[in-house]
Parts: structure tokens; C-alpha cells; sequence
């Protein structure tokens, strides 16, 4: 039987480490009355299922995360800190739905 308390569903995002952009989520999870490996093993696992041919694991991080993600692509790691966070919106151009407009000067003096 499981220790009380014990986690039986953890979640990590992994990142690359030069960018902070998240190039992977994954969700590890074990029937009750069972219990999950250690962290060190899972976050192996985990960067061995994401690690492809274009990602090499040297360039891949994990991060435990407590709550699921749903849009990845709109969160990345702050390399400073090291913490999940929201990207900012990206600005609409000048003149596009909702874009501040900027002034025209008048040509007549």
C-alpha cells in the first residue's frame, strides 16, 4: 500500500535549456494501491521519451509542474528562475483589430 499522502500523479513540462521554450509535457501516473518510482527515475524517463533525433538530451530540462497543462504553447521556463510562466501576448501590428493607431501628421502647414 502506498504511503498516505503519496502522490500517485505528478506532472513535468520539458524545455530546452538554452530557450526555455517547452517542448514537451508529460503526465506520469500509477493505479492505486501502487506507487511511483522515484523522482530521479522519472524525470529520466521522462526525458528519454522526449528526446528525438532533432532534440538531444543534453539540450532537454525537466521541471516538475503541479497543476496539467493544456496550451504549452503558451507557457515557457524562465531560465533565470527556473519557474514555469505565462507568455506574454504577442502585440497585434499598428493598424490590425484592436492595434493602437498611430497619429497621421498633418500635411498642411
Amino acid at each position: 500500500m502506498p504511503e498516505p499522502g503519496r502522490k500517485l500523479r505528478r506532472s513535468f513540462v520539458v524545455y530546452d535549456k538554452r530557450t526555455g521554450e517547452l517542448v514537451g509535457v508529460h503526465h506520469v501516473s500509477a493505479a492505486e494501491g501502487t506507487s511511483l518510482p522515484p523522482t530521479r527515475d522519472l524525470v529520466q524517463l521522462v526525458l528519454r521519451a522526449a528526446s528525438t533525433h532533432e532534440q538531444s538530451p543534453a539540450r532537454l530540462a525537466v521541471l516538475e509542474h503541479e497543476r496539467e497543462i493544456t496550451d504549452p504553447l503558451r507557457y515557457a521556463v524562465n531560465l533565470r528562475t527556473g519557474r514555469l510562466v505565462a507568455k506574454r501576448a504577442a502585440r497585434p501590428p499598428a493598424g490590425a483589430d484592436g492595434a493602437p493607431r498611430r497619429r497621421r501628421r498633418s500635411s498642411v502647414t
